[in-house]
């Protein structure tokens, strides 16, 4: 489940903007849950992409469920928002590396 939240940040950021951008939402595990699991999700993206989808893969619903939707119909999943404490790295400056 932990890769699950990890794909989802991605997902998430992908739909919102880059990761760790402002706005950006990390989604974190606590279902608790442990070991493998197999499932299919099926939602339609907030930006749909352009072009025909890959081959192998089905076309998208344009009518289909919202990815949070999905997760709590689908797989009884549910995002909730919460604020935390993280440790961050904040670069205060950069400059080109001088010459040795």
């Amino acid at each position: 489940m932990a890769q699950f939240a990890n794909m989802l940040t991605n997902v998430m950021a992908d739909a919102n903007g880059p990761a760790g951008g402002v706005g950006a939402r990390l989604v974190i595990d606590k279902t608790g849950l442990s070991g493998r699991f197999a499932f299919t999700l099926a939602w339609t993206p907030e930006k749909m992409p352009e072009g025909t989808p890959p081959a192998g893969l089905p076309p998208i619903d344009p009518n289909g469920p919202r990815l949070e939707t999905a997760l709590q119909e689908q797989l009884g999943l549910k995002l909730q928002p919460a604020r935390s404490q993280m440790e961050v790295v904040v670069i205060d400056s950069i400059e080109q590396p001088t010459p040795d």
